[in-house]
């Protein structure tokens, strides 16, 4: 049915998104909207972490390989702390019996 309907043109498909690749450069408008937080909040994310680059002959972009790596250190867990310092303890050894005299 929604073939036949597409074939009638009662239907247009969108072209699919490109997929974003680590090596993909995009402007910053259109990194931004790639991004799950409002327009304003990415693109000030991205000036953050310093993930805007200035490209002589293509203006402000920004590698989608960097963006991946600032969420994925910034979601990764914090180090476990380091174990508590343990007190030196001396090893005793179990009494022997006395002899009976």
């Amino acid at each position: 049915m929604a073939a036949r309907a597409a074939a009638e043109g009662l239907v247009t498909a969108a072209a699919p998104a490109p997929a974003l690749t680590a090596a993909t450069v995009l402007s910053v408008t259109d990194a931004a909207r790639a991004l799950p937080f409002r327009a304003v909040v990415a693109r000030a994310w991205l000036r953050d972490r310093d993930l805007v680059r200035d490209v002589p002959g293509l203006g402000r972009v920004v590698v989608w390989g960097d963006v991946l790596e600032a969420l994925r250190l910034a979601t990764e867990a914090p180090p476990p702390p380091p174990p508590a310092p343990r007190l030196a303890t001396k090893q005793i050894e179990p009494r022997r019996p006395r002899a009976r005299r």
